[in-house]
């Protein structure tokens, strides 16, 4: 299966998802160990660098933080609150100052993803052939496969 090419082409273009998903269950861990155990410097630390790395590793993870961070607002107690918070912040900063000037070359680049707006008339009929035809295109390279576009 690692020789099948459609399973390393689709490896190479989710490889900055599981690094993602990882740095966003380590925000998770600590921030739990946060709110059970109580407030360390090395617990909030761990967590604003848990934050900052899943937001240095992917744009899109920007809305798994504000999830943990509305979490943390209901969730914690006041004390933990507080300084789960500052991690949450200093996470912002940090990534603004480490990557702002690279998000900002960026930007105007946002506007031209159309790649993410399904523009053809039949679209539900195309993703259940795509949702269909999958699990065969995972081994094989079907020939005369038409992606809609």
């Amino acid at each position: 299966m690692a020789l099948a090419l459609p399973q390393v082409v689709y490896a190479q273009e989710a490889r900055n998802y599981s690094m993602m998903i990882a740095c966003a269950l380590g925000s998770c861990v600590a921030l739990l160990r946060l709110q059970t155990y109580g407030v360390t410097g090395c617990r909030v630390f761990l967590l604003m660098l848990g934050l900052l790395s899943m937001l240095l590793t992917h744009y899109f993870s920007a809305a798994t933080c504000i999830a943990l961070g509305i979490y943390a607002l209901v969730a914690c107690r006041k004390g933990v609150r507080g300084w789960a918070l500052c991690s949450f912040v200093m996470a912002g900063l940090l990534f603004v100052v480490f990557w702002g000037p690279f998000l900002v070359s960026q930007w105007p680049m946002f506007g031209q993803q159309t790649w993410l707006v399904e523009t053809s008339v039949k679209h539900t009929a195309h993703t259940l052939y795509d949702l269909c035809s999958l699990p065969v295109r995972f081994f094989f390279e079907v020939p005369g496969f038409v992606r809609w576009r």
